[in-house]
């Protein structure tokens, strides 16, 4: 997972910023939200199939680069697999 948010997500770079009341807690994203996945699955697994997300559809739930609390306090994890690929 760590590999995979940060620099290298097209989302946020965590899963969760604290915030109270505007007044910042700390200055960095944290990674409290995770997928494991069992060895028989990584074949299914793409580099880029995983992502925090910024938005659902046409609401982002982002305000002002940190979380907007009225939908979350941690933005959802999406993973995709290959589930179409045949083993060998």
């Amino acid at each position: 997972m760590w590999s995979r948010l940060g620099d290298e997500s097209h989302g946020p770079p965590g899963t969760y910023y604290l915030n109270r009341g505007g007044k910042l807690v700390n200055n960095f994203w944290e990674t409290f939200d995770q997928v494991l996945l069992r060895p028989a699955l990584l074949p299914f697994y793409r580099a880029d199939g995983i992502r925090v997300l910024d938005r659902i559809g046409e609401a982002p739930l982002l305000r002002d680069g940190v979380i907007d609390k009225r939908f979350s306090d941690h933005p959802p994890v999406v993973l995709w697999l290959n589930t179409e690929r045949e083993l060998a």
